[in-house]
Formats: C-alpha cells, structure tokens, sequence
C-alpha cells in the first residue's frame, strides 16, 4: 500500500531565516517505493497530485517539498491549509 511521511518546521526556524513564514513548507520524510519514484520525478513541469490519507488534494512539484505555492485550485489551498493546521498541533512537530 502507497504510504508518505510527512513533517513541518516551526518557529524557531524562521526566526534564524532557514524558512520563510509564508511558504509554510511541508516536507516529505518518507515515501513507499511506488510513490517515492513518482515524487522523485516532480518537478514545476512535472506536478503530481497525490491524496494523503484519502482526504487530502495535494500537488507536489518538488521531490522533497509540498508547497502552498503549488497548488493550483481553491480545494486543493484548503487541504494544504488544513493539512499544515493538523500538524502544528499533531504528534509530527520537529
């Protein structure tokens, strides 16, 4: 079964400017090998849209990144918002 991990930085790395509060990167960990290969080819010309747990329409165009600024629908804004939201106060804060 497909399977990605995921994780978010938080405050104490934008205030030493590794990350820039508006991007609100969500970055991938892991990925199982079917999906790792699919991601390991995104790029800006090469988007691939991916659901997390069923629920979530996410674009990746970035083999390591989801970024805010990829996607392209107002659904698919909302789910990255309440995905970032679900691990600000999930178990996955690094």
């Amino acid at each position: 079964m497909p399977y990605i991990s995921l994780f978010v930085i938080f405050a104490d790395d934008f205030q030493r400017g590794i990350i820039t509060q508006n991007s609100n990167p969500i970055f991938i960990n892991d990925a199982s090998p079917d999906l790792y290969e699919k991601l390991e080819n995104a790029n800006s010309e090469n988007e691939i849209s991916i659901f997390v747990n069923g629920i979530f329409d996410i674009v990746v165009d970035d083999p390591k990144v989801i970024r805010r600024e990829a996607q392209k629908t107002d659904e698919q804004s909302d789910d990255f918002s309440y995905l970032y939201s679900f691990y600000q106060v999930g178990p996955m804060r690094r």
